[in-house]
């Protein structure tokens, strides 16, 4: 399982390439969101994000090219998000701490089947399930 870290760099894609094919599996993480079809996780409901990174349709297209992602967590959007793209992918927006008085976090617990997302505060728990390719 490989943690990628997705930057604003302009070979970013290139790279992604390289490194997605290189894995088995990977989670994927970046402060901005990536995928628009994310649902609010708070009582509000509905879609979320209003800012996304720059080139978000090309990232989304390595990555479920790379038949090698399991999930995406970010961030900045603090009522938090969760949808799963048409790749499969799972989007995770983490609620932020900022505005969660209880408080937000969560610890990945990564297994060869599974990637189980142990949440705390106003972060919900979930399980992801492990990537296709063996």
């Amino acid at each position: 399982m490989w943690v990628l870290e997705v930057t604003k760099a302009a070979k970013w894609g290139s790279w992604a390439e390289v490194t997605c094919w290189q894995a088995s599996c990977a989670i994927v993480c970046c402060h901005v969101p990536l995928f628009d079809g994310a649902e609010r996780c708070d009582a509000a409901g509905g879609p979320v994000h209003k800012c996304l990174v720059f080139n978000f349709p090309e990232v989304l297209r390595v990555l479920a090219g790379s038949g090698c992602v399991a999930a995406v967590l970010s961030g900045h959007e603090h009522p938090g998000a969760f949808g799963v793209d048409v790749a499969g992918v799972h989007h995770i927006t983490l609620e932020s701490p900022l505005t969660h008085p209880a408080g937000a976090h969560a610890v990945a617990h990564v297994h060869a089947d599974r990637v189980e997302l142990q949440g705390f505060g106003a972060v919900a728990s979930r399980v992801i399930p492990r990537c296709g390719r063996p």
